[in-house]
């Protein structure tokens, strides 16, 4: 397959990831972002062993895992008691486990790796909220300024689900 000029929009878990694995099969990849800083929002979250599969296969799984606390089993009772899911990991696969962990830990290792990654670039303090097409690709549209940015063959939008694309 011919590289692709790729845009990826959004620098949280699944745009830098999406950046990542699409830089290391060669395409080309712009990754925008509409904060010049970008940080991580929320506490904290648990990684399931296909999240950590993911990471495994970016090479983060240990920088990730060193940060969090091995988790075993989930159990959840209602307020009564009743135990609704108890599920240990091993049973599932020997040596399986979650990974409960601040959500900075995972935002932190992933966009570092991509600011790092040859073939991406990054483009910060643009806010895209719209795209145009035209015959040579998609052009992603500025919010304030209406500039355009492009043209790339693909876009991946990955800004979350409050986005206006």
């Amino acid at each position: 397959m011919r590289p692709l000029d790729v845009a990826v929009v959004g620098t949280g878990t699944a745009g830098s990831a999406t950046a990542l694995f699409l830089a290391r099969a060669g395409h080309q990849v712009t990754l925008y972002e509409r904060v010049s800083d970008p940080q991580p929002l929320g506490a904290g979250i648990m990684l399931q062993p296909t999240g950590m599969a993911v990471l495994r296969a970016l090479g983060l799984e240990e920088q990730v895992v060193s940060r969090g606390e091995r988790l075993d089993a989930l159990v959840a009772e209602t307020p009564k008691g009743r135990r609704v899911l108890d599920l240990s990991y091993g049973d599932l696969k020997p040596g399986l486990f979650g990974v409960g962990l601040h959500r900075g830990v995972l935002f932190d290792a992933l966009f570092q790796a991509a600011r790092a990654q040859p073939g991406i670039t990054l483009r910060l303090g643009v806010d895209v909220e719209d795209l145009a097409w035209a015959r040579d690709g998609h052009f992603l549209v500025e919010a304030k300024t209406q500039a355009t940015f492009g043209p790339h063959q693909l876009v991946v939008v990955a800004n979350g689900a409050r986005s206006s694309l």
